[in-house]
């Protein structure tokens, strides 16, 4: 029982650390938060809830992920090495990927909710916001060649 208990607090500590240290973890728990409010108002079904929480949970599972593939690769290669960008770019990717399946999930379920779209034009929506996102991402600078 000591060792599960030690697991466990090791495991809550990760969560505290990833919190206090990374933004986007933060910014993801946020938008968690209000999804969930909005799932209240709503009223989603059991099958709805479910595909919500996967989609939560799913994308701070790959941001936790992407931390520690960041924090690894920066204890073994400090200095800039290409190999180092391509992991942690790709670790990145992930998260990113895991955040346009909660979109498409938050949109197809949302938006007939909200605006009684059919799920061809709930998809259409959420192909719209991602290539905004990425579009604006684009355009800032954000993406790097």
């Amino acid at each position: 029982m000591r060792k599960f208990l030690k697991s466990l607090s090791n495991a809550v500590d990760g969560l505290i650390t990833t919190t206090k240290t990374q933004r986007n973890f933060v910014i993801h728990i946020i938008i968690a938060v209000i999804v969930i409010i909005f799932s209240i108002i709503f009223g989603l079904n059991t099958e709805e809830t479910l595909w919500i929480v996967a989609s939560i949970l799913i994308v701070l599972m790959t941001e936790l992920l992407n931390t520690s593939i960041e924090n690894l690769v920066d204890l073994i290669e400090p200095q800039f090495r290409d190999k180092a960008k391509i992991a942690k770019d790709a670790s990145a990717a992930m998260v990113l990927i895991a955040s346009f399946l909660a979109v498409f999930i938050g949109c197809i379920i949302f938006c007939e909710k909200i605006f009684g779209l059919k799920l061809h034009e709930s998809l259409l929506c959420a192909i719209i916001i991602i290539v905004i996102f990425l579009l604006s991402g684009r355009l800032s600078g954000g993406v790097s060649k």
